[in-house]
């Protein structure tokens, strides 16, 4: 899935983050990023599930010689916010809470292309990384792509 109409939706969209919204290819990438004020996210691709119609050959057979297949595109949207507050990380965990809400009204729902994905859906999150400076956070969101032939 491209990352570039999602990163543009959240830099539209979600007002907390001021445009401060790229693309990244790993977390660690995203975490060296120390210097940019906060909050901030990255985009990252996360991964790809075909969902297995056919138990033997994951495909599912329309007629001779034509296969179509459901993959579920999920991405991930990184975010790193103030953690300075309070050690226990209560301040940022409010923080996340408001930019999930924000997120969710922007994504769920949309789609980045719809001639191609489903709208988004909401897959969970969980924290990636705590120091004194930021907490980081993950929010995973999904898109069905049907390939194939139809």
């Amino acid at each position: 899935m491209k990352t570039s109409p999602i990163i543009e939706r959240v830099r539209d969209q979600v007002a907390a983050f001021a445009g401060r919204v790229a693309g990244a290819a790993e977390f660690a990438q995203a975490a060296e990023q120390e210097q940019f004020p906060v909050p901030h996210a990255f985009v990252l691709n996360a991964e790809e599930e075909v969902l297995v119609a056919d138990a033997q050959s994951g495909a599912r057979s329309l007629t001779a010689g034509q296969v179509s297949q459901v993959v579920w595109e999920v991405f991930a949207i990184v975010v790193a916010v103030d953690n300075t507050a309070d050690l226990r990380g209560q301040a940022a965990g409010d923080q996340l809470d408001d930019l999930k809400l924000a997120l969710h009204a922007a994504l769920i729902g949309w789609s980045p292309d719809a001639d191609l994905y489903s709208g988004l859906e909401y897959r969970g999150g969980s924290h990636l990384l705590a120091t004194r400076a930021r907490l980081w956070h993950e929010f995973r969101y999904a898109s069905v792509l049907v390939i194939g032939q139809a």
